[in-house]
């Protein structure tokens, strides 16, 4: 759905449930204009994600108002998506779609809860919220970043190219890299999987060097 839009846009005037195309004007608009955590504004207004490059391509910018449930893959086709609201979903996969290739952004301002989560190569993935992952969850790609202000919690965590920045407390049960907190200052202040190594690719019958398409 494309909504054309002359003035100021006013979230409470977006149709809910509905993926709603915007150009990246007034993406960056909304997004500015978002009732986030205070901490997280430097992250929510950094545009670097978000291309020119691409702007006149179909589905570069759009905003979802509503709560998201999707009991299999949930996937999105935008390269820079805002969701205002909770998810909960089996497997959330940030995979940028095919035709914009790497890169894109991920904002979502409000809780999650899944099974699988994956970030992408290049993505900027910004949750205003907690991210439970209740199974696996990878970010271990080039050049992405991950920012939760909430809680996270996972029962296998991948992250060895890149690690996640978290607002408050994190768990991770099993796992391979580390996490730090929002920023973070002190290479001292990674917080690393309770289970070791070796026993975190016991846990998933894996070798040592597996890669994040393996899992």
């Amino acid at each position: 759905l494309r909504v054309i839009m002359s003035k100021e846009i006013l979230i409470k005037e977006l149709p809910k449930n509905k993926y709603i195309s915007l150009s990246r004007t007034e993406f960056l608009q909304i997004l500015t204009n978002c009732k986030y955590s205070e901490e997280f504004i430097p992250a929510f207004e950094n545009n670097r994600t978000i291309y020119e490059e691409h702007e006149e391509m179909e589905e570069c910018c759009q905003v979802y108002v509503g709560d998201i449930v999707d009991n299999g893959q949930l996937k999105f086709t935008a390269f820079n998506l805002l969701i205002i609201g909770n998810i909960k979903a089996n497997w959330l996969n940030a995979e940028t779609p095919k035709k914009f290739d790497i890169g894109g952004s991920l904002f979502i301002i409000g809780n999650i809860e899944c099974n699988y989560f994956n970030n992408y190569k290049g993505k900027m993935t910004v949750i205003d919220g907690n991210l439970i992952v209740n199974k696996i969850m990878v970010h271990s790609f080039e050049n992405s970043g991950l920012l939760i202000s909430g809680d996270l919690k996972s029962n296998f965590y991948f992250g060895l190219e890149n690690s996640a920045e978290v607002g408050n407390k994190i768990e991770l049960n099993y796992g391979v890299g580390f996490c730090f907190p929002y920023e973070w200052e002190d290479y001292e202040q990674k917080v690393f999987p309770l289970h070791s190594e070796e026993d975190s690719y016991n846990f998933l019958k894996l070798d040592e060097d597996a890669t994040e398409e393996e899992l």
